[in-house]
């Protein structure tokens, strides 16, 4: 016996997916930087494009790619957050582990639900914009 989906579903599950995705900012780079682009990467939940980005920041200081993450996590902050936090407070989930992981306890945002309700009106307003992303 064959299911069948209503064409109503279809319609409905389409513009939930749609409302979803317009309500998420968009990020673009301030500037032609490494550490922007590492930034930009991180923030849009791009885990590949991450690792390569810090490889190609700290290759010349250490091969070795535990290094080169505790320099990263340490030496570069996106829009004045560190990389933790900065994936953390757009929801890039996978970039956020795997940084979240490799951080030092200094740089560690630990499992605590602490809700900042004037952060929450903050976000609220970013649904639908454009942001524009630089490192310092």
């Amino acid at each position: 016996m064959r299911a069948t989906i209503p064409i109503s579903t279809l319609l409905c599950g389409s513009l939930l997916c749609f409302n979803t995705i317009a309500d998420t900012p968009s990020f673009v780079a301030g500037d032609d930087s490494l550490a922007t682009k590492l930034c930009v990467s991180a923030v849009t939940d791009n885990l590949k494009a991450t690792k390569s980005q810090i490889k190609r920041l700290y290759r010349d200081i250490s091969a070795q790619s535990q290094v080169q993450t505790h320099l990263a996590i340490q030496n570069i902050s996106c829009n004045d957050a560190t990389l933790v936090e900065f994936t953390a407070q757009y929801d890039a989930n996978d970039t956020f582990r795997y940084l979240n992981n490799k951080a030092r306890s200094k740089y560690r945002i630990d499992d605590v639900d602490i809700i900042d309700l004037t952060h929450a009106s903050d976000r609220a307003s970013d649904r639908g914009v454009t942001i524009v992303v630089t490192a310092n």
